[in-house]
């Protein structure tokens, strides 16, 4: 559990999206997405599905893969928004 703490999120957004393609066979690509407003909604559906699961007394148990499957791709697009997005805004806006 350290280890993961002290990883870069670079790092960590590696290891969930081999997991979702290796284990779940999703391949997810955060750079398809056009633009923040898809990123942000596409982010808010997945959480809203995650809390519906864990109201409904699925959700938060390790074994129920469609809720992992949820999770992972919720903290992918989670760390997708906190780290990498406002890299590529700073590159938009030099550009300009």
């Amino acid at each position: 559990m350290i280890n993961y703490l002290m990883e870069s999120n670079s790092l960590k957004l590696t290891k969930i999206l081999n997991l979702l393609e290796n284990y779940h066979n999703i391949s997810l690509n955060l750079n398809e997405f056009k633009n923040l407003k898809q990123i942000i909604n596409t982010y808010n559906y997945i959480n809203n599905i995650c809390n519906s699961m864990i109201f409904e007394g699925v959700g938060g148990k390790y074994n129920n893969k469609e809720y992992n499957q949820a999770y992972l791709i919720k903290e992918a697009i989670g760390i997708f928004l906190s780290e990498i997005t406002p890299k590529r805004r700073k590159k938009i806006l030099n550009k300009i």
